[in-house]
């Protein structure tokens, strides 16, 4: 084919640079991670070019090292929560603003999948915090929400941010953390209060939704 540059099958070529951490797997490695090193050479019968060789380690070690990091790096996973809180001065039938939170990790939150590239092994705790306006029928809120859950590296913790929108019992929920977003559904259930006879000022949180990169 014209302009086609590819070697020629009469030439051998090993192409491995010394002493550099890659984060690929370990096949060609020494203990510790280091690849081997070893003379690259680029030869036919008549002409060695080991500059070839050089040329293409510098071109190629970039790519290689910042891969695996990237790919290892991914959120993805299917989560449930259940979280009891706490509301001051509480959904009544007259809109307010107020403050509402766990008051740590007293929620539970149940995930199927991997959350910054390791794979959640059981259920987890769950808290927040936050600020909102509204009453018994609806309401706007946002706050700070964290959790830890068990992964195959041990227990690992996040915290983030989120937004919600609630229209009677339920409402949308958007929350991002560092690498990975969350969307799901909220339904809210009164545990304390009816908004009849005392405003509501505990309440039993439902979601389930996606964490994602």
């Amino acid at each position: 084919m014209s302009g086609d540059h590819s070697v020629p099958t009469r030439w051998a070529a090993r192409i491995v640079c010394p002493g550099r951490h890659t984060g690929l797997p370990r096949t060609g490695r020494k203990p510790g991670g280091e690849m081997a090193a070893v003379h690259v050479k680029l030869r036919n019968s008549r002409t060695e070019r080991p500059w070839i060789a050089g040329f293409l380690c510098a071109l190629l070690l970039p790519a290689l090292g910042a891969w695996p990091a990237h790919a290892q790096g991914g959120t993805s996973a299917v989560c449930s929560l259940r979280i009891p809180a706490n509301l001051t001065p509480g959904f009544s039938r007259t809109s307010s603003t107020g403050t509402y939170g766990t008051g740590g990790e007293t929620g539970t939150i149940t995930c199927s999948g991997t959350v910054d590239g390791h794979r959640v092994t059981g259920p987890g705790s769950f808290g927040f915090k936050g600020t909102y306006t509204g009453e018994c029928f609806g309401n706007v809120g946002s706050g700070t929400y964290f959790f830890t859950v068990p992964t195959d590296v041990g227990q690992m913790h996040f915290t983030g941010t989120y937004t919600e929108t609630r229209i009677g019992l339920t409402g949308p929920v958007e929350a991002s953390q560092p690498g990975a977003r969350f969307s799901g559904p909220l339904v809210v259930a009164p545990t304390k209060g009816d908004c009849v006879t005392a405003p509501v000022t505990e309440v039993l949180i439902n979601i389930a939704g996606t964490f994602s990169s």
